[in-house]
């Protein structure tokens, strides 16, 4: 079953399905989700005049029913359905007649070739039930993209991307069975990577300082090495994202931020540290700040961060303290925190 989609690109990072090339930030692209059994939910990116589609699955497909994710302009909307127009007409042309398989560029019949069974010396492995492995199946799943893809996916997870695409689509199936390769525990700028005798390696990396390559001896078996979790470029993409939602909410609310908390506590200068914190914390979960449910323990992490900002006159930073407090526990439904108007005091 496949859905299709448009949406804004959120980053750079992906690359178009038909040609190869990245999408750029904000640029407006298509989306075309397929549903497997073996591999489960498959995305795969176009940009608006690249779009292909099979006569099987076009069958399915109707303008009306492409979602599209996000705010679209009237011009937009029209640039869309015109990319579809052409994509339809492109499909519906009669094509050329092909050539016969028998049949040489002159027309002339082609000679008989002998065919010869290639042994490529891998094993494939089966369950009990005569079924693939996960291994395997992992294996079809990377071979089946082109290098622009499976380098998409080392370089989302900070692996390296040297090698053939035999050697990729490896290194993909060895992320994903047992996770990510972290940098090097021992130069603490090298990348791992595993050798062929199945041992893990770091071959040292480029000081720009110095203007060499520094050499590094690390060598560990493969069991030894903690992994990182395996994600794919659209959780990476997601997570960057959601970070940058994150900066720009308390950027927003910051100068609002300022004005409320300098508002409360201007006329109670004569507060003691306790009834500060107490404040702090009623205001914190007032603005949806994730507070321990505690309120000993809360007032205890209030009290630390005033103790840290602590002015020379004796008065305290509330400003440094409450960000103090949102970088250390995060905001709930930061996104909608930051579309009010002013931060909310308690009551």
């Amino acid at each position: 079953m496949v859905s299709l989609s448009v949406e804004h690109a959120k980053s750079g990072r992906a690359s178009c399905k038909t040609c190869r090339q990245k999408i750029g930030k904000g640029e407006i692209r298509w989306v075309k989700t397929s549903e497997s059994e073996a591999f489960g939910t498959v995305k795969a990116y176009s940009h608006l005049k690249c779009l292909k589609l099979s006569k099987k699955s076009l069958k399915d497909l109707e303008f009306e029913n492409i979602e599209f994710d996000g705010d679209f302009s009237k011009e937009e909307t029209k640039e869309v359905k015109k990319a579809w127009k052409e994509c339809i007409a492109a499909l519906t042309q009669s094509p050329a007649k092909k050539r016969s398989k028998t049949e040489s560029k002159d027309g002339s019949p082609k000679k008989k070739k002998r065919k010869t069974k290639k042994k490529s010396g891998v094993e494939v492995e089966y369950n009990e039930k005569g079924e693939l492995t996960e291994e395997e199946k992992l294996r079809k799943k990377y071979s089946q993209m082109a290098v622009s893809q499976l380098k998409d996916y080392l370089r989302a997870n900070n692996q390296m991307l040297s090698g053939k695409k035999a050697e990729l689509v490896e290194k993909c199936v060895d992320g994903e069975l047992y996770g990510a390769l972290p940098h090097c525990s021992v130069c603490n700028e090298g990348r791992l990577k595993k050798a062929p005798n199945g041992s893990i390696v770091c071959s040292g990396y480029y000081d720009e300082d110095c203007g060499m390559r520094i050499s590094c001896d690390f060598n560990a078996e493969n069991d030894s090495v903690k992994r990182v979790p395996w994600k794919g470029p659209d959780e990476v993409e997601a997570e960057e994202s959601s970070k940058e939602e994150s900066t720009s909410w308390k950027e927003a609310v910051s100068n609002q931020m300022q004005k409320v908390l300098s508002k409360m506590f201007s006329s109670e200068l004569n507060l003691k540290p306790k009834e500060i914190a107490e404040k702090l914390v009623e205001f914190a979960r007032t603005n949806k700040v994730e507070m321990p449910k505690d309120n000993s323990l809360a007032r205890q992490k209030v009290g630390s961060l005033l103790m840290q900002n602590r002015k020379d006159d004796n008065t305290f930073d509330i400003i440094a303290v409450y960000q103090g407090l949102v970088d250390q526990f995060g905001v709930s439904s930061a996104k909608g925190a930051a579309s009010e108007d002013t931060p909310s005091e308690p009551e």
